[in-house]
């Protein structure tokens, strides 16, 4: 008897029934064997119609309390969608078109700046700041001039701690990056942003060592755009911090430099100084060049997690960005 196959087999029959989506897999032909017709499933017709809303509000139900014992597997912690970000162009008064759309276009991002700004004071969730509840009359005098400083760099600005996070994540990111560590990538790039950081990873050669630096910012970092959304609907407020889905698109321009070396210990990178011995064995640096990127950074505050990047932009070629 195989006791390994019947412990195997109690525990899988311990766990709760759970439903798999059909997937089609490779056909497997056995010489000598007869083909089969796939069957095709039998449906009722009165299941063919979508699930009314009676049906959908008792499978969310459903799904929450089987949340409510087991938190890994929480209704809420699925990968959200890209909000609407949107870069700030400056307008080209050459073209008719660019004349009517980009003043347009960057008002409404700073609408939406406004709104996003307005609904973080209301939970009081701006990261490093107490906005506290104040009176009415005290939220229509100071929150607007505030609310509208989504790009400001002054250190006393609602967003600087969270500009602040940005440029530290990105430090971390970068430094996993170079140290091959994909468990460390994974904690601070998600979604579609982690798959390009781990492509990144797998194409560094195992054998060489990499030292990544940043010497300076170019630019202070700017978030041109920022979003918050109610992303947590339970019946319950969360056990930790508020229902909101934060996204900002940070701006970050730096000059960098990546020394790479191989086994041995030589620099197979551009050094800094053309003289340089790269054959000598000792640390040499590398050339520095300047790095511009705009990233999303996101946190489900609901979570004690860490912020996280999880999309690239691209500013549309020609074009230059206002802020």
């Amino acid at each position: 008897m195989n006791i390994a196959w019947l412990g195997r087999r109690a525990c899988l029959s311990a766990r709760q029934p759970t439903c798999f989506t059909r997937v089609a897999g490779p056909i497997i032909q056995v010489r000598g064997a007869k083909k089969r017709r796939p069957q095709t499933l039998q449906i009722k017709e009165d299941n063919e119609e979508e699930m009314t809303e009676e049906e959908r509000v008792e499978a969310l139900e459903k799904q929450r309390i089987y949340s409510s014992f087991n938190p890994l597997s929480s209704m809420w912690s699925v990968d959200a969608e890209t909000l609407d970000h949107l870069i700030p162009y400056k307008t080209r008064w050459t073209s008719w078109a660019d004349v009517k759309t980009t003043p347009l276009n960057n008002l409404e991002n700073r609408v939406r700046n406004f709104t996003a700004n307005w609904k973080l004071a209301m939970y009081d969730s701006f990261p490093g700041r107490t906005i506290g509840l104040q009176e009415s009359w005290q939220r229509f005098v100071s929150w607007p001039r505030n609310c509208l400083s989504t790009t400001s760099v002054k250190p006393d600005a609602w967003l600087a701690p969270l500009r602040d996070i940005a440029a530290q994540t990105y430090q971390d990111l970068n430094q996993a990056v170079a140290d091959k560590d994909m468990r460390q990538a994974r904690l601070f790039a998600k979604t579609s942003y982690r798959d390009d950081v781990l492509e990144r990873i797998k194409k560094m050669n195992r054998t060489h060592k990499y030292f990544w630096h940043t010497h300076r910012e170019l630019a202070p970092l700017k978030i041109l755009s920022i979003r918050a959304v109610e992303f947590h609907f339970g019946s319950e407020d969360p056990p930790f911090g508020n229902r909101l889905l934060v996204q900002a698109l940070c701006r970050i321009e730096t000059e960098q430099s990546l020394e790479v070396y191989d086994q041995r210990g030589m620099a197979i990178h551009t050094p800094l100084d053309p003289d340089a011995d790269v054959r000598s064995g000792k640390r040499i640096p590398a050339q520095r060049r300047r790095v511009l990127e705009y990233l999303i950074l996101e946190k489900k505050m609901f979570y004690d997690t860490p912020w996280y990047f999880r999309e690239q932009m691209w500013p549309t070629p020609g074009r230059k960005v206002a802020a």
